[in-house]
């Protein structure tokens, strides 16, 4: 009776660390694959920033070279896309304030230089003439003082505009 007693008893313990030894087994192939997929997503996500920005570093590299006439395209509702819309909002009001006078809003001495190189270098193989018109506002110190500086730039914006119009329609 006792030796089939202690027969019962090795045959549960043997089941018990087979059980037990498949048990950590399965756990262990658990753990691992949870850490590959962990390691995949960390990877994933990596790549997904780096090339965002990656993007932002070539945009920045750019306006320092001195080109502000593009956007940056970075679609989707996280914090790179807000980046984005940020810098293209940057970029416009830069090329506002170089290109434009901050009183009147028309175009300055920078806006005649880059557009007059862009285009001399447009037309450099073509037979198309390129006009440049100057127009002295020698007068306009004399509204300025009677009337004001914003009355003076009230008439150098209805200039331009009626010149604009005027070049246009033709």
């Amino acid at each position: 009776y006792q030796s089939s007693y202690y027969s019962i008893v090795d045959q549960l313990l043997n089941r018990i660390s087979n059980i037990r030894n498949q048990t950590i087994y399965l756990l262990l192939i658990t753990f691992l694959i949870i850490i590959a997929l962990i390691i995949l997503i960390i990877f994933d996500i990596s790549k997904y920033i780096n090339k965002r920005l990656q993007k932002m570093v070539s945009a920045f590299k750019k306006v320092e070279k001195g080109q502000l006439n593009f956007k940056v395209n970075i679609k989707g509702s996280d914090e790179f896309s807000s980046l984005a819309v940020g810098f293209n909002k940057m970029l416009n009001k830069i090329n506002t304030l170089t290109y434009n006078d901050p009183l009147t809003g028309l175009p300055n001495l920078n806006f005649l230089e880059s557009n007059l190189s862009e285009s001399l270098e447009k037309n450099k193989n073509k037979k198309e003439k390129i006009y440049l018109f100057t127009l002295v506002t020698d007068n306009l110190t004399l509204i300025n003082s009677n009337y004001g500086y914003q009355k003076g730039n009230r008439v150098l914006k209805e200039v331009y505009q009626r010149l604009n119009k005027s070049l246009a329609d033709d």
